[in-house]
Parts: C-alpha cells; sequence; structure tokens
C-alpha cells in the first residue's frame, strides 16, 4: 500500500469526512429531486433546467479551487462529450421508457460491485487515506493500473452476472408483467382505479401534477 502523504498534496482525515458529508448531502438532494419539482411548481423540463443553470455558476467559481489534472480536458473533448449526448438523446427518445429500464438495468450490474470496492477501500483499507495528487501522476505511488482493484470488480461482476435475470424471473414469478388485460382488469374498472391513483400519497411526489384525466390516459394505454 502507497504510504499517506500528509503534506498539503495529501487529503487529510478531517477534509476527507468534510467531502464524504458533502457527497452524501449531495445524493439526499438528487434523490429528494421529484418532490423538490414539486414545490416548485413547475414542470420537469423547466426544472431540469434551472436545477444545470443555477448550479452553473456556483460550479464555474469553484473551479480555481479544484483545478488540477482531473480538469484539464480539452475542448475537443468538450464537443465529443456533447455529440454522444445529443446522438444518444436522438436516438432514443421515442422509446424512452424501455431505454431507461435497460440503462438501470446496465447501472445495476457495473455500479454495485463498483461502489463495494471504493467503499471498502475507503472505509476498511485505507480508512479515508489517500494521496490525491498521486491519483493523476503517471507511475505514481498508485502505480498506473490498480490490478488488485479491477480483480476485486472483476470478481464483483462474476457474482452479480444473475442478478438482472433473477430479477426478470422474480417480476415473472410474482406475475407482474404483461398489459393490466392480462391481469384480469377492464375498462369498466377504470374509473374505480383513477380514484385510488388520486387517493394515494405516493402520487403528490409526481414531478408534475397528475388529474383524473392524466391517470385514465395512463390506464387505457396500459390495458
Amino acid at each position: 500500500m502507497p504510504p499517506f502523504d500528509d503534506s498539503a498534496r495529501g487529503l487529510a482525515p478531517a477534509k476527507a469526512g468534510i467531502a464524504l458529508a458533502a457527497l452524501l448531502a449531495g445524493a439526499t438532494c438528487i434523490a429528494l429531486s421529484p418532490i423538490w419539482v414539486r414545490v416548485s411548481e413547475t414542470g420537469p423540463t423547466a426544472a431540469a433546467f434551472w436545477r444545470v443553470a443555477l448550479a452553473s455558476p456556483g460550479l464555474w467559481l469553484l473551479r480555481p479551487v479544484a483545478r488540477g489534472p482531473a480538469l484539464s480536458a480539452t475542448r475537443a473533448h468538450w464537443k465529443l462529450l456533447l455529440a454522444a449526448g445529443v446522438a444518444v438523446a436522438l436516438l432514443g427518445y421515442k422509446s424512452f421508457v424501455t431505454n431507461l429500464s435497460y440503462f438501470l438495468d446496465v447501472l445495476l450490474v457495473l455500479f454495485i460491485p463498483w461502489s463495494a470496492v471504493n467503499l471498502a477501500d475507503y472505509f476498511i483499507i485505507r480508512r479515508a487515506r489517500y494521496d490525491v495528487a498521486a491519483f493523476f501522476a503517471p507511475g505514481g505511488a498508485y502505480g498506473n493500473v490498480a490490478w488488485r482493484g479491477l480483480l476485486a470488480y472483476a470478481a464483483g461482476l462474476a457474482a452479480g452476472r444473475d442478478f438482472v435475470p433473477w430479477l426478470r424471473g422474480l417480476k415473472a414469478e410474482i406475475d407482474i408483467e404483461g398489459p393490466l388485460s392480462r391481469h384480469g382488469v377492464e375498462r369498466a374498472m377504470l374509473p374505480r382505479l383513477v380514484d385510488i391513483a388520486l387517493a394515494d400519497v405516493c402520487q403528490h411526489t409526481n414531478p408534475r401534477p397528475c388529474t383524473a384525466a392524466d391517470f385514465e390516459r395512463l390506464f387505457e394505454q396500459a390495458l
């Protein structure tokens, strides 16, 4: 294990604790974003725009503090990322829900073992003692490739390779797949289902307030 650099280049445990607290606070705000959108009384698209627009000045002001090798991307890199984002949006918008479901499945498979490796390294192995500058130094204290970390990640991927098939099998086993008509729902039942949906406390967290007509149209499409 590389020695911890307690100089200005390193990340002291106290600062690491502050960074972790900020990370958890940000993740909590992101998780609660549907509620914030509902409280804002704006549409989800407008709320998404203002989240980025209002955060951009603060992030720009923090650039001098966070400046380093990690922020050295060239204009060509940014243009490539922008082009890739636009291409994915144009290709996938017609089947957004299906593509989002596939994307979330991929995230589950890839990021669960990745998170486990990082959390184990942070809390158990190194105990938040890192030389951050050495991350970006070619041939530095951590080497060019973290083979042990990659091996642990590969083991996690191998252990979780059956997770998504298991999840899909579970959905089939408890019979929640297919249209509503497959489960005995008829058009005459829709008014009652609309009343139940309107009374459900969860619908108050929707990014946009839903009316009875919205729910009726949703149920008709699900038949």
